[in-house]
């Protein structure tokens, strides 16, 4: 039997090619980490999303729907009314 040759990259090519490969991994996992997260962040925001409904609802209640209040004073007042354009 014949021995084949083993061809190899040099040292120099071979550190660089590591090197890139284990920073295009650590970038595609940390992608996926933040995928994750996102996922996470818009959960715990649909549940605020749900609160701030049910918050509503008891404020409507409470004040009526057609009053604003002031998130600093909690001050009260009737919600200015829009006119409606007349063409």
């Amino acid at each position: 039997m014949s021995e084949k040759k083993v061809t190899k990259v040099s040292e120099e090519h071979l550190t660089k090619l590591q090197t890139a490969n284990k920073e295009f991994a650590m970038i595609q996992k940390n992608l996926g980490d933040m995928a994750i997260q996102k996922h996470q962040v818009l959960k715990v925001l649909d549940t605020k999303r749900a609160e701030f409904q049910e918050l509503e609802k008891e404020l409507i209640e409470a004040y009526g729907d057609d009053k604003v209040i002031n998130l600093e004073s909690g001050e009260v007042k009737e919600a200015e009314k829009k006119e409606e354009v007349k063409e």
